[in-house]
């Protein structure tokens, strides 16, 4: 599977903890780990190559030998929400500075662990004012799926659009659906998860509405962003609401065949099958694991062998927890979940955020 790296952010104790994926998936802690991080802390965390961007205002490089993190600059002061990464080179997020553009989409490529912001404030004449908010990349990365509402108004309604991205990650006119996200919600305070799975030419996108309580579904055309069907799945408990961002509430794993989701109001991890054709989640979890406090993150490795999920104790804002934040380890097989050896693994105080860096 060639060598991998699993990375926490931790916003109470101002590091981000490291440790390499075994071949097994257990994990064994880096030399240097926990490394300092920059700004106070870490509440999200995605990668992006060989680089882990935390919170939209700090890169790090990641050394593809030893895994070891290294800081690199640290700008773009200001609030910043939803990272949603290509995988490869760019990072896009929502910036609550802009007064006439409220909450602004912008972006940065990260190289060498240095950001570089690209796309002009108060953001892309394409993608025009109103919110955007950054739902899930297409796993081809031809568009970026948002949840799109009028200026100035965060609290909805909120519909799904699609924005074309170009090669350099820039991106194209946005187009906005009749599909409704979540009705009207204020993302701000009430993160969406999200994930996407793209087969054939069409790609299935899928997020979480605490709100109703419901899991949301919806096909669409991967060749053109045309929305085809759309679905949802009613009185489904413990919608992901606390984590740290919405894209790390959820996950596919390769084969399209489940749909992995953090329970914070029951502290499981909950998977549901997925219907083959229509891409429809099955009314109840196939599979059900209980962590120790609150899972707020989850990620696959890059072979969707493993799950690590980020078990969160922070004293600031949870005062009864008695343990530290902790990574559960589990494989994934046939949907069923089990546990890894060595697992849970220590993280450290306030971790929040989880990402995999595969060299």
């Amino acid at each position: 599977m060639g060598t991998q790296y699993v990375y926490t952010g931790e916003s109470e104790a101002a590091t981000i903890t490291g440790y390499k994926i075994n071949s097994d998936g257990s994990l064994s802690a880096l030399s240097g780990s926990p490394f300092t991080a920059l700004n106070g802390g870490v509440f999200m965390m995605v990668s992006a190559g060989t680089n882990l961007v935390a919170d939209g205002q700090v890169g790090y490089s990641v050394n593809p030998a030893t895994g070891a993190v290294t800081a690199g600059n640290s700008m773009f002061p200001g609030s910043r929400f939803n990272l949603v990464s290509d995988g490869s080179m760019t990072v896009y997020f929502v910036e609550n500075i802009e007064p006439q553009h409220f909450p602004s989409l912008d972006a940065e490529h990260v190289s060498g662990g240095t950001l570089t912001r690209f796309l002009p404030s108060p953001g892309d004449p394409n993608i025009g004012p109103g919110v955007s908010w950054p739902l899930s990349m297409d796993p081809g990365g031809s568009f970026l799926y948002v949840a799109r509402g009028p200026a100035q108004d965060v609290s909805g309604p909120l519909n799904l659009a699609v924005i074309p991205r170009n090669a350099d990650g820039s991106l194209g006119q946005i187009v906005i659906s009749s599909r409704p996200v979540c009705g009207t919600i204020s993302p701000l305070s009430t993160e969406i998860g999200s994930a996407a799975f793209r087969k054939g030419n069409r790609t299935f996108l899928y997020f979480t509405c605490v709100n109703t309580d419901t899991l949301e579904y919806t096909v669409l055309d991967n060749s053109s962003g045309a929305v085809l069907s759309s679905g949802s799945v009613s009185n489904i408990p413990g919608m992901p609401t606390h984590v740290a961002a919405g894209s790390n509430a959820m996950a596919i794993d390769p084969s399209g065949s489940f749909l992995l989701m953090v329970d914070t109001a029951q502290a499981t991890v909950d998977v549901y099958s997925l219907d083959p054709t229509s891409g429809a989640p099955g009314a109840k979890p196939l599979t059900q694991v209980a962590t120790h406090n609150v899972p707020d993150s989850l990620v696959l490795d890059a072979t969707g062998q493993f799950v690590y999920v980020v078990d969160t104790c922070a004293f600031t804002f949870r005062p009864n927890c008695s343990t530290a934040s902790s990574i559960f380890g589990y494989r994934l097989d046939g949907g069923k979940m089990t546990p890894l050896p060595g697992s849970p693994y220590p993280a450290g105080s306030g971790s929040t955020a989880i990402a995999v860096v595969k060299p």
